[in-house]
């Protein structure tokens, strides 16, 4: 998520002609061209998805999420984060059944998990 934000105030300090030997504050970049942060964006998005996924009925984008390349050699080293792996991290191994029957708790986190994730800006 670093890399993103990084690479939105690089664009953001571009479209103002502004360059980092100016030495112009973050929350200068974000007053002046009023964008939303980009982190935020894709970590509320993130959420959203999730829950549609775990809360809809059989579609395309819960069969491709729950799929399992059955030949697939497992590669070398450590195992990438896998999406779910946030959520199972904040609501437990149980995430799913929580987002389905507990709607305040999982949206509480979701508006949680986003401002923990753009707090540092």
């Amino acid at each position: 998520m670093n890399m993103l934000a990084t690479a939105q105030r690089k664009m953001m300090r571009r479209m103002l002609g502004v360059t980092l030997m100016d030495r112009r504050s973050n929350s200068w970049l974000h007053e002046r061209l009023k964008m939303r942060d980009a982190r935020m964006v894709a970590t509320r998005r993130k959420w959203f998805f999730a829950k549609k996924i775990v809360t809809g009925e059989e579609t395309w984008a819960k069969k491709i999420v729950e799929w399992r390349p059955w030949e697939k050699k497992r590669s070398v080293g450590r195992p990438r984060a896998r999406w779910r792996d946030d959520f199972r991290s904040v609501l437990g191994e149980n995430w799913s059944t929580v987002a389905r029957n507990n709607k305040e708790l999982f949206k509480s986190t979701m508006i949680q998990q986003s401002l923990f994730d753009c707090s540092d800006v």
